[in-house]
């Protein structure tokens, strides 16, 4: 049992643990969170953070980009990682699994998520590229677009900060829909 990898990093009642017992210890929720073509390493890294303090089902990273572990100090040994080298392969994945992808972008036809009343299915929220968003062919094939509202004077926020965001806002919404 290799308990050295989970002694830095995790909670109190799990440093004791193998890290199969810790994956097997976690609630996962009916959302996943996907990364397509992000550039930054780092930011990869601290998406998977928020996936794994929110708890979601799966990090789908999409694209050849690699990402940084470190940033997302060990957290990569408990968590449901998916690799898709293409939109394609990661879109036929999700359909066998009956997941409706809902794009995270400011587009001109994207809703905003206090707009949005409650996520049906298991969603997956595909964040984009941080210079370029998402693409043409992965917002044709989303179920919704949605955007966090912005009030400040730059037009985007960290394409990691977004992850956790929405993730907060789909356990919110989770909440109040009991």
């Amino acid at each position: 049992m290799d308990t050295e990898l989970n002694s830095f990093n995790v909670l109190p009642h799990l440093k004791r643990l193998s890290v199969e017992e810790i994956r097997q210890s976690v609630k996962r929720f009916p959302f996943s969170v996907a990364a397509y073509n992000v550039h930054y390493g780092s930011n990869m890294g601290t998406i998977l953070r928020a996936c794994n303090v929110f708890a979601a089902t799966n990090f789908i990273h999409v694209g050849a980009n690699k990402w940084d572990r470190r940033g997302s100090l060990g957290v990569q040994n408990y968590e449901n990682i998916l690799h898709f080298e293409t939109w394609e392969e990661s879109l036929k994945w999700m359909r066998s699994q009956n997941y409706s992808p809902i794009g995270v972008d400011w587009t001109a036809n994207s809703t905003p998520i206090h707009e949005i009343e409650k996520y049906e299915g298991h969603p997956v929220f595909i964040m984009g590229n941080e210079r370029s968003g998402l693409p043409e062919c992965v917002l044709k094939e989303c179920s919704k677009v949605i955007h966090i509202e912005q009030f400040g004077t730059i037009p985007s926020l960290n394409v990691s900060q977004a992850a956790a965001i929405i993730c907060n806002d789909w356990h919110t919404k989770r909440r109040q829909n009991v």
